[in-house]
Formats: structure tokens, C-alpha cells, sequence
């Protein structure tokens, strides 16, 4: 006989979808089954996690400056196609820094 946790492992590889709602489900209730002080505690916790990530980040960014970092992170958001990044450097070229770009997918 086949342990609860295998059982569940096996049904989250078949439904991914069900095990991961599953999942969340039993995790939201036991976050409601806490005394409201904990949820509290843990909400706090929470921000103050967030706020030192948020400041982290902010630290370690820095700003786009020129073709090359625009190429970059261009071609860095195109999962490392190149071409696309080159495409996109030259069409903020021509918009300039402050212009809009509208993309839209196409089956050409």
C-alpha cells in the first residue's frame, strides 16, 4: 500500500495544477488556523523582508545609459536572442530615450 505522501506526489506529477491549488489551499488555512497575533507577526516579517529586498536592489541598479546597455537588457528580456535585442536598441534609437514602443507578436 502506497504511503498518503507518495499519493500526493503522484497526483501533483498527473494534475500539477490540482496539487499546486491543493496546496495553497492547505497553506492558506493554516495560516488562518493561526492566532490573529502570529498572522500579525508574520505579516510584519513580511514587509520588513520586502523593504530590505526593495533597498538591496535599489543599491545594486543602475541606470541604462547608451545603445550597448539598452542592446544588453534588450536582448537579455528576448531570453538571449541577440537579433531581437539589436532590433529593439535600433527602433529606441530612433524613438529616443523618453519615446514609446509598441510590440506585438505576429505570425510572419
Amino acid at each position: 500500500m502506497a504511503s498518503a505522501n507518495a499519493l500526493t506526489t503522484s497526483s501533483i506529477l498527473q494534475f500539477p495544477t490540482q496539487g499546486s491549488l491543493s496546496n495553497r489551499t492547505n497553506q492558506r488555512q493554516k495560516l488562518n488556523c493561526r492566532p490573529f497575533t502570529a498572522r500579525k507577526a508574520t505579516r510584519k516579517e513580511l514587509i520588513k523582508t520586502i523593504q530590505g529586498l526593495v533597498a538591496e536592489l535599489e543599491k545594486k541598479a543602475r541606470s541604462i545609459e547608451g545603445r550597448d546597455d539598452v542592446k544588453a537588457a534588450a536582448t537579455i528580456s528576448a531570453g538571449n536572442d541577440e537579433d531581437i535585442g539589436i532590433m529593439i536598441a535600433d527602433a529606441i534609437d530612433k524613438v529616443g530615450a523618453d519615446g514609446v514602443l509598441s510590440i506585438e507578436s505576429s505570425s510572419s
